[in-house]
């Protein structure tokens, strides 16, 4: 069993009560990538919930437009950013495992670079 949480961002019905807040779109109202659609963390609840994650648990993720973050005590701790599309289920498991979790060596590829002493940017 695994207890995780996600601390998702968005225009809600509920964060559209704060005054001067965004105004609330139904999910199929959003045509592109906006930082403002909540729907961008169901494929982060998703992955939680698949066997991949089996190894993660007491864990908060916040997970805003195309930012995911591991939530440490009460500080940002390690943070992958999308490039400013949606999350896929099928693909943030190595990047959860590298990037925040350090769990999987990264390897090369077209996005790293070597930078001295064996570490990678």
């Amino acid at each position: 069993m695994t207890v995780n949480c996600i601390a998702p961002g968005g225009a809600t019905r509920i964060a559209e009560t704060v005054p001067g807040f965004t105004a609330a779109k139904e999910p199929d109202e959003y045509e592109r990538f906006d930082p403002l659609d909540p729907s961008i963390s169901s494929p982060i609840v998703a992955w939680l919930a698949s066997d991949e994650a089996s190894h993660v648990t007491g864990q908060v993720l916040r997970a805003i437009g195309e930012t995911l973050i591991l939530l440490e005590g009460w500080r940002y701790g390690p943070t992958v950013r999308n490039g400013a599309t949606w999350w896929r289920a099928e693909t943030i498991g190595s990047m959860i495992a590298t990037d925040i979790f350090h769990t999987r060596a990264p390897g090369f590829g077209p996005s790293r670079a070597l930078t001295g002493r064996n570490q990678f940017v």
